[in-house]
């Protein structure tokens, strides 16, 4: 059992971008899958089942997927905060 209580993440006034790869080394193929958490509340889920190598391009289409559905709703900012990414590591995208 763990000690450490889980930290909720919200969205206060920019949107956060939570993204995971996932990869089945035997069978060469992975999945890949963004959620999008809007400060008013809503949130947009974009997946994928992809053909991949490794570990990281199935990470990386998750990035990818995600970034396509940020542009398509507009958005200018989004903290995006990947598997990969240490728990303080965030980064903002701007135009």
């Amino acid at each position: 059992m763990s000690t450490n209580p889980q930290k909720l993440i919200i969205a206060k006034d920019i949107p956060i971008m939570l993204f995971a790869g996932e990869f089945q080394g035997t069978l060469l193929q992975g999945v890949a899958a963004a959620v999008l958490l809007m400060p008013n509340g809503r949130r947009y889920t974009v997946s994928q089942l992809v053909s991949v190598n490794h570990k990281d391009e199935a990470e990386y289409t998750a990035l990818i997927i995600g970034l396509k559905k940020a542009n398509q709703l507009r958005l200018k900012t989004l903290v995006q905060l990947g598997e990969s990414n240490p728990p303080d590591f965030y980064r903002n995208f701007r135009d």
